[in-house]
């Protein structure tokens, strides 16, 4: 069986500011640029999303534009409990 995409959402996060850019894949062609958006946005296939006939999305990605960078801690090895 398969599945038919018809809306794509960007999901809304807790204390995350930026915005989401969605791309998309076809059966018909590569993976798009990508256009961005505040996240809590549906993406409505037809409306917001126009495919050709016979065309179906087979995959989406989503990056995210505004992610906190963490800063790594040197770890320390106990060589005795190697």
């Amino acid at each position: 069986g398969s599945v038919r995409v018809t809306k794509i959402s960007t999901g809304r996060y807790n204390n995350y500011t930026g915005d989401v850019i969605v791309r998309y894949k076809t059966n018909l062609n590569p993976l798009t640029a990508g256009t961005s958006h505040p996240q809590n946005t549906t993406l409505t296939i037809g409306t917001d999303i126009t495919l050709g006939a016979g065309e179906y999305i087979t995959g989406v990605e989503f990056e995210y534009t505004n992610v906190p960078v963490f800063k790594l801690q040197e770890a320390v090895i106990d060589q005795n409990c190697l």
